[in-house]
């Protein structure tokens, strides 16, 4: 597509994995909800669920900065798929804060004949 925007769509990235992560640490994950396919929504609630069973001290998490890096563009029939990187420092405050540098890979998929500017999350991987 000769009207994709690689910088537009980083920048899109980067807001969908703040709201996301931010929506995930608040347990108010139907704020991201159209962000995300139903897979990783499950998995996330899930995750949500036993986070707040085995934890109930809660933590503040804040993102402090995020670089976005494309790692890989494929274009299967109708599917534009993106897998991008994140790089992020967030602060954690349980008590006392402390910085976090945290890498995501995350994959993010759109029918391209779809006219919403919005791609869904279909992938998440932390290392």
């Amino acid at each position: 597509d000769k009207n994709f925007n690689y910088e537009v769509f980083l920048e899109g990235a980067k807001k969908a994995f703040n709201l996301i992560v931010a929506s995930y640490k608040q347990n108010s994950l139907e704020k991201a909800r159209d962000l995300i396919s139903t897979n990783v929504y499950k998995a996330f609630k899930k995750s949500m669920e036993e986070n707040t069973d085995s934890n109930s001290k809660k933590s503040n998490i804040k993102i402090t900065n995020i670089d976005a890096s494309i790692l890989k563009v494929e274009v299967v029939k109708k599917l534009a798929r993106i897998k991008v990187q994140f790089l992020s420092t967030q602060d954690i405050e349980n008590g006392k804060t402390r910085s976090k540098k945290i890498k995501d890979v995350w994959t993010f998929e759109k029918d391209i004949n779809n006219q919403n500017p919005n791609w869904l999350l279909t992938e998440v991987s932390v290392e």
